[in-house]
């Protein structure tokens, strides 16, 4: 655990800053077990590739046998689980960490059993960690409860193409994060595959993995996300570069919503050649945040709050439930966590609201999060409020998404120090 003292100075900050965010992880892990079942060789990783990249890169270049340990990376753990049990050719053992073991898989290894698939259980009843015995899977008709995570669809639509007659998925609920799985959709047709949807039922024909030429994962609009929260709470006027972000409607990131979300905190979003550029605006600012529906960018929510606590602007953020199932509680985290710096959040069911209620600030705060990247990355931006700094209590965890967080936080005026 790396505690850091994080302060803010902005005197000396270049009127223009361009900072490199990571590649999205999402569309990078999609990518690699594409690429993998497709026959094409992995190219070694570079030093600052996020840790879940790591993670999943670690499982398919290294036989896919034995003990694999995926720590906390949920996309990992889904999405291994349904590729080991349809191409693994002797037993694996999926685990991680405590937290990770907490966190549901019940309904994608209900599915995977009903298309053939040998898995059990090595600890409690519907969670990992996952033994995945060498099995023949066939074609099948599938019903899957998708308002649980998005990453149970996702994980059986990639190794459709794969099964003899492809795969018939039904959603029997209404989905959690549902861009993520058009995100996998794309790119299986950006393969080849023969692939429909009508409602809440997606057919997966079989084929063949063709790469595609010049095919990469984009830029992560998540990690924008953070420095959007720093750009209104530390009002910054200058503008600041993020190149490789695609913009709606191209983009294929539910998140690239937080152009228009962090709009309302005064980030005005400049299109670029290579990306975007912001800078913050007074005149922009709402006073009241009002209600958004967060159901298909959950991972904006940390950032989104913590930026309308700095700004003094209420808010609700409905649709968000499922966020109590991530690597943390994020739901209670956020209100444990702004009640140190004074705020009382609220969460109440699918919801979480502030309306604009304080008490008195712990001095000198400690901020926990959970080992959880996207707390770590949001509350950061609160030092940018205060004159005497914070303490985050593990700010490592940031290597999760974003590897270079502090060094690029640093080209914004903020000054780390261990502690």
């Amino acid at each position: 655990m790396k505690s850091l003292h994080c302060t803010f100075n902005p005197i000396g900050m270049a009127p223009e800053v361009s900072l490199t965010l990571p590649s999205s992880k999402s569309e990078w892990i999609r990518l690699l077990l594409l690429r993998a079942m497709s026959g094409e060789a992995l190219a070694p990783l570079s030093g600052n590739a996020p840790t879940d990249v790591q993670v999943v890169h670690r499982a398919l270049t290294s036989g896919l046998a034995g003990r694999i340990d995926v720590q906390d990376a949920g996309t990992a753990m889904r999405f291994l689980t349904a590729y080991a049990a349809r191409f693994a050719t002797s037993p694996v053992l999926l685990q991680g960490t405590e937290r990770m073991h907490a966190r549901p898989i019940g309904p994608l290894v209900e599915a995977l059993r009903s298309l053939g698939a040998d898995l059990s259980y090595e600890g409690a009843e519907g969670f990992p960690p996952l033994s995945v015995r060498p099995a023949a899977m066939r074609e099948g008709k599938i019903r899957i409860d998708a308002g649980m995570s998005s990453q149970f669809v996702s994980a059986l639509l990639l190794i459709a193409p794969t099964l003899p007659d492809g795969l018939h998925i039904e959603l029997t609920s209404r989905e959690v994060s549902a861009p993520y799985t058009e995100m996998t959709c794309r790119l299986l047709t950006a393969y080849g595959i023969d692939l429909r949807r009508e409602g809440s039922t997606i057919v997966v024909r079989p084929g063949t993995l063709a790469p595609p030429d010049n095919l990469s994962a984009t830029a992560d609009w998540s990690s924008a996300s953070y420095i959007y929260n720093m750009v209104s709470a530390g009002a910054i006027k200058g503008k600041v570069r993020l190149d490789g972000l695609v913009l709606p409607p191209d983009s294929m990131q539910a998140d690239s919503r937080a152009a228009e979300l962090f709009g309302r905190l005064g980030v005005l979003t400049i299109p670029t050649e290579r990306g975007i550029a912001l800078c913050y605006r007074h005149e922009r600012q709402a006073e009241d945040f009002g209600s958004a529906n967060m159901r298909d960018c959950p991972d904006l929510v940390p950032a989104l709050t913590v930026c309308c606590l700095l700004k003094g602007v209420p808010f609700r953020l409905t649709g968000i439930g499922h966020l109590r199932l991530k690597e943390s509680d994020r739901l209670e985290a956020i209100c444990t966590e702004a009640g140190r710096l004074g705020y009382a959040v609220h969460a109440d069911g699918d919801a979480l609201y502030w309306d604009g209620e304080r008490h008195k600030a712990e001095e000198n705060p400690v901020i926990r999060v959970y080992k959880d990247h996207r707390l770590a990355m949001a509350f950061a931006a609160a030092a940018m409020t205060t004159t005497s700094g914070i303490v985050l209590e593990d700010a490592s965890v940031v290597g999760k998404s974003f590897p270079d967080f502090l060094g690029a936080t640093e080209l914004l005026g903020l000054k780390w120090e261990e502690v």
